[in-house]
């Protein structure tokens, strides 16, 4: 089974309003950086007049980069909601995805705005990645949690997910053998307001990092990684897993 955008599943990041005067310089910004951004508005006219590389209004020292971002191809707009799922109205205690299955793959997905989780794991060998998770919107516990199960893949070859904002940590997990690797969890938003990444006391043989890519954390709480058998030796150089307060 398979929970996944065709538009954007490749894209670095969607903005949700992104035409607009707070939306469109943070997409640009982004897009400037190397990432790629899909900005999603329902106003038709603006997303011509961005997708044609011109600023919808005046923004000083905005239009170079603009044309520059949709000429490469890092930047588009489009008025197609696709891959957003948008938990503003589902009410009290309401998770973004609750998987109760096995082998579940979630790829390519936005996921904002819910009371609960934006993700919840209750089952074995899922795989998370290419999400955006809490960034244009957080939720309101944990981005994801791993709960039950065992061998969920969050990031790796399934690709990173970018977790922020959200109301706890950006990755629970209280379960055995996951693997997390190459996520950006806080790096372009205020962080998530519980740890980047919290392991249980009763979590055993996760590995959090790689010797190729490892896990980004921006975060107001601490990264724990005690008393469990997390791989983290293999790590080298900059950004393999780094903590910033």
């Amino acid at each position: 089974m398979t929970a996944a955008g065709t538009d954007r599943e490749t894209r670095d990041a969607v903005i949700i309003g992104g035409c607009g005067r707070v939306g469109l310089p943070l997409g640009i910004a982004l897009a400037s950086r190397g990432r790629t951004v899909t900005l999603y508005d329902i106003n038709a006219a603006a997303v011509d007049t961005v997708n044609g590389g011109c600023l919808p209004f005046d923004e000083d020292g905005a239009a170079e980069p603009l044309r520059a971002a949709v000429a490469n191809g890092n930047l588009d707009a489009t008025t197609d909601p696709g891959n957003i799922i948008d938990g503003t109205n589902a009410g009290l205690a309401t998770n973004g995805l609750t998987v109760n299955s096995a082998n579940v793959t979630i790829k390519g997905l936005e996921i904002d705005d819910f009371t609960g989780d934006g993700i919840l794991v209750n089952a074995s060998n899922s795989a998370i990645g290419q999400n955006s998770i809490g960034v244009f919107g957080g939720n309101g516990g944990n981005g994801i949690n791993i709960a039950a199960g065992t061998g969920a893949a969050i990031g790796g070859t399934v690709g990173a997910n970018t977790i922020e904002t959200n109301g706890g940590a950006g990755i629970a997990i209280a379960a055995n053998s996951s693997v997390v690797v190459g996520n950006t969890i806080g790096d372009f938003g205020a962080g998530n307001s519980g740890d980047g990444i919290t392991l249980s006391g009763s979590a055993s043989n996760n590995q959090i990092g790689s010797d190729t890519n490892g896990v980004r954390v921006r975060g107001s709480g601490t990264l724990y990684l005690g008393v469990n058998d997390e791989t983290l030796d293999d790590n080298s150089g900059s950004f393999r897993v780094t903590v910033y307060y």
